[in-house]
Order: C-alpha cells, then structure tokens, then sequence
C-alpha cells in the first residue's frame, strides 16, 4: 500500500513539472527587446496558391556563406495609434514577435528564374506546440525575374492574419527554434506582366504556402 502511494505521488509530481516546464501560453523573454538570428531555414519554400510555381530561397550560397538577412523584435500584444497608424511597442517581455527580413536567402522561381523576397512576419503568441503567424505591415514581396521581365507578387497584411501550423521550442538557454508549415495565405500579383503568365501566376490567389525545412533558431531569448 505505501510502494502505490508512493508512485501516484512521484507521478503527480512529474505531472506537475511537465505542465510547469510547459506554460500554456508562451512568451518570449530577453535582456533586449531585439536580436539577430543565430540560424536560418536550410530551405524556404513560398507557394501564391494551391498548386502554384513554388519559389525557393537557400540561406545559404554556393559557397556555403549564410546570405539571409534578417532580425526579431519582441512587441506586446495592444496596439498603439500614432497618426492614422498602428503599431506594438517593443517590449523585453512579450506574447508577439516580428520578424523583418531584408532578403531570405539566394531565391528561385520556376525553371530557375531569380527571384527575391522581403518579408515582415509576426509570431503570435500561444502553446509552445502550436502559435500561429500573421504577415505584418509592408507585407511581404516576391519579385521574380530582372529588369523590365519581371513577376511581382504582393502577400498584404490585411487577410493573411493568425495562421496556424507555426510551432515554437527552447533551443538551448538562449535561442528559440520556430518551425513553419503554414497555409492559407492569399495574395495578388500583375497579371498584366508577360512573365507572370509564363510561369502561371494570377492576379488574386489563395491558399498560398509558407514552409520552413527545419527551424529558424533566434539568439538571446527564451520562452516562459
């Protein structure tokens, strides 16, 4: 009778651990309320809508150097007005991150053609398995091609809000490591563009993609 009471109470007792190691509701947490990123997805792959010409984005160049660009900025959640804009403040401590990327990497649209993609993104706050990710102001451009050949596609802010399949862990003591397989995005592109017939991109789409082969890892936070 005692050995069984003894083991309910040791596991009740890792029970317990489990569910504080683990918070609900994760926030992410630093000395700083901005910071650079320590790894960048292998491969990132951008899909306009369902079935569309993917554009693929290496972090890292043919001769191995790390050519992505990119930084995170923790913001709370209310938003504050300045003008006819809104924004979050920065914060040290806080439920939402951006995430501003001046270029993802060496980029490429269908049959190989360049490409490069600006993007600002934000991490919203939730489980550690499960947060969800929304396209913040600019928003996030693909450009295809060169010169006067080129293919523009324009993911706004404005319905491509709290996207689910965004998945965040501690990654060691100082680093958060986020994995993305979200869909569900829409956007529009110029139609009227020789190229973007081409290669099959239309004015207004959904069901586009955005999905990380492994994780992007930060540097100098955690979650709590």
């Amino acid at each position: 009778m005692f050995r069984t009471k003894l083991l309910v109470g040791l596991a009740t007792s890792v029970a317990a651990l489990a569910v504080f190691s683990a918070p609900a509701m994760a926030e992410f947490s630093s000395n700083q309320s901005q910071g650079p990123i320590k790894t960048y997805p292998e491969l990132t792959t951008f899909e306009s809508a369902a079935g569309a010409p993917k554009i693929e984005c290496k972090s890292k160049n043919a001769a191995g150097e790390v050519v992505a660009k990119g930084g995170w900025i923790i913001q709370v959640k209310a938003f504050t007005q300045q003008g006819k804009y809104f924004y979050q403040a920065p914060t040290p401590k806080g439920p939402h991150e951006q995430f501003k990327f001046a270029s993802w990497g060496v980029c490429v649209g269908p049959t190989g053609i360049g490409a490069n993609v600006e993007c600002s993104i934000q991490v919203e706050q939730g489980t550690q398995a499960g947060s969800t990710g929304s396209v913040q102001a600019p928003g996030c451009v693909v450009k295809i091609g060169t010169g006067e050949n080129t293919c523009t596609v324009n993911v706004a802010q404005d319905g491509n809000k709290e996207l689910s399949e965004v998945k965040l862990a501690n990654e060691g003591v100082n680093g958060v490591a986020i994995n993305s397989s979200v869909s569900g995005l829409t956007s529009t592109s110029q139609e009227s563009k020789t190229l973007c017939k081409t290669i099959g991109i239309k004015t207004s789409q959904g069901g586009g993609k955005f999905v990380t082969k492994n994780a992007l890892i930060t540097e100098g936070q955690k979650l709590v």
